[in-house]
């Protein structure tokens, strides 16, 4: 058997003709001369940024880390060919350090390597027969990006890192965008922030010198933080409000209300340690509000006391008149519906005898008393039972439990419409 290959004759050029080419084009070429034979003109960047991933972002210390590459196109008009005259050679390529590359640093760089610069001694420039010049340097960029932490955990973040055509004016080397918005193809998604938005602009510094800026807005992925922070801090929320349910004589509540109270506090210890030590440019609000539950939490410990030293006030003492008429009031409210209405041989009642008041309960003495007109009883007066120490105390955990729960709910409702409502604004 015998097989047969067609193959279709093209023009392409040999390693001679890339040698040839590569040596008169740098024939006489300086790298430290942008190539524009007219040099009153600027040379103009066309600069595009393809994102690869968010490495890392320390709110602790402002440091953002991003990895991805520019593609950065311009005209050299000093490296110019006529294509057929090199077997039809269509690109070269040549390493960074033999041609001019604009020198761009990092701006708003950490600082710990000294100034940053775009690109690599290992890095090629592409050109084409109109002097076309491709470059795409890319890197793992560290930058500085101070951190609003006002909405931890459901904060968004705005960043930027400034490009600097250093020791260039805006005479001299301008930023043209092929496109704003970063190109994504190629990004991997970080587990703790989400990226929202990504794009180039420039910006004018002085009216002398072009930066380019490239902006990004991350934003908290708070799956984590709501499961292991604010879930807990709505319990122990929740819990605070049963203290006032466990029986004054099990002698828990001192010990529970204080408990609550120091869990809090440890939470608002964990909360402040992932967080920078700073007021500036905002205070977190999650800080604010577990400061918020702590109060409340230091004022169901002392209510508790309170409510105790009712429970356990010797009925020696006589309720005062004003305390008594709240108290009563306010198990009236409560109980009035689960509490049938007495009849008049049940209740207490005031019997004048010789001029004299005297109580008896249960059944009236054979005494002749006014006749009752539509079941009301018009000879004598049935007074409330009397208030006791221990009505006083079930009336203050009433009044403390309500308080505690429009204070619970105040605190929650007011956090999440604040985190839902408040958005960032873009940089300018």
């Amino acid at each position: 058997m015998g097989a047969v290959a067609l193959v279709k004759q093209t023009d392409s050029w040999v390693i001679n003709d890339t040698n040839t080419l590569h040596t008169d084009l740098l024939r006489g070429y300086n790298k430290n001369i942008r190539g524009n034979f007219d040099q009153s003109t600027s040379t103009i960047l066309y600069v595009r940024f393809f994102i690869s991933s968010v490495n890392s972002f320390d709110v602790m210390t402002g440091t953002l880390a991003i990895v991805g590459y520019f593609d950065i196109i311009w005209v050299d008009e000093r490296m110019t060919w006529e294509s057929s005259a090199y077997n039809g050679t269509t690109h070269i390529v040549f390493n960074q350090d033999d041609v001019w590359t604009p020198v761009v640093i990092l701006g708003n760089g950490n600082g710990e390597d000294g100034l940053e610069t775009l690109g690599n001694s290992y890095l090629q420039v592409r050109y084409f027969p109109n002097g076309q010049s491709n470059w795409n340097p890319g890197d793992k960029y560290e930058t500085f990006c101070g951190a609003n932490i006002k909405d931890y955990p459901y904060d968004a973040q705005w960043c930027e890192v400034q490009f600097i055509p250093w020791g260039y004016s805006a005479n001299e080397i301008q930023f043209s965008l092929i496109e704003s918005e970063c190109n994504q193809n190629l990004y991997s998604a970080n587990g703790q922030w989400e990226l929202q938005e990504c794009y180039l602009d420039t910006l004018y510094v002085a009216e002398s010198t072009q930066l380019l800026r490239l902006n990004l807005q991350l934003k908290r992925r708070a799956s984590f933080y709501f499961v292991s922070l604010i879930l807990p801090i709505g319990a122990l929320g929740v819990l605070n409000l049963l203290v006032f349910l466990l029986p004054p004589e099990s002698g828990e509540r001192i010990g529970y209300s204080i408990t609550l109270l120091l869990a809090i506090c440890v939470f608002l210890t964990i909360a402040s340690d992932n967080l920078p030590q700073s007021s500036y440019p905002s205070f977190s609000f999650l800080c604010t509000k577990l400061l918020i539950d702590m109060m409340i939490s230091s004022l169901v410990v002392l209510f508790t006391i309170i409510g105790l030293r009712f429970y356990f006030k010797n009925d020696e003492h006589k309720v005062p008149d004003c305390v008594a008429a709240v108290a009563s009031c306010i198990l009236c409210r409560c109980c009035r519906s689960g509490r049938r209405e007495k009849s008049v041989y049940e209740r207490e009642v005031v019997i004048q005898t010789n001029g004299n008041p005297y109580f008896m309960d249960g059944k009236l003495p054979r005494l002749e008393v006014n006749e009752t007109k539509g079941g009301k009883e018009t000879g004598y007066k049935a007074p409330r039972k009397r208030i006791t120490w221990t009505d006083v105390g079930i009336a203050s955990d009433i009044v403390f439990f309500v308080f505690t729960l429009l204070a619970f709910i105040i605190s929650h409702v007011t956090y999440f419409i604040y985190v839902n409502v408040v958005e960032i604004d873009k940089p300018t």
